[in-house]
């Protein structure tokens, strides 16, 4: 299993992190935090292939002079109440 696991690690910060939830439990609810105007629907078809629980929550991204998925972002407890309220209800859907 170490062997399978390694390549992973080579994967950056998300995709490392998102691609380690095929360990999860079937049903695990899954948060997808990104800036918006990055929209990456693998990890949804990722979740779904494992049977979890999926949401995409999207923040301002705060260095205009970057693509989105380069910058820095900004979530509110706001947005960040809904999402839980979100995935707590519903099941492989995203909300803005």
């Amino acid at each position: 299993m170490r062997r399978d696991i390694k390549p992973l690690g080579r994967a950056g910060g998300m995709g490392a992190a998102m691609c380690n939830t095929v360990f999860c439990a079937q049903g695990s609810r899954l948060i997808y935090l990104a800036p918006l105007g990055w929209l990456e629907p693998f990890y949804w078809d990722l979740a779904a292939s494992c049977g979890h629980r999926y949401a995409a929550c999207y923040g301002r991204a705060t260095d205009p002079d970057v693509e989105p998925h380069e910058s820095n972002y900004e979530i509110t407890p706001g947005q960040v109440a809904s999402i839980l309220r979100f995935i707590a209800e519903t099941a492989n859907d995203i909300i803005p």
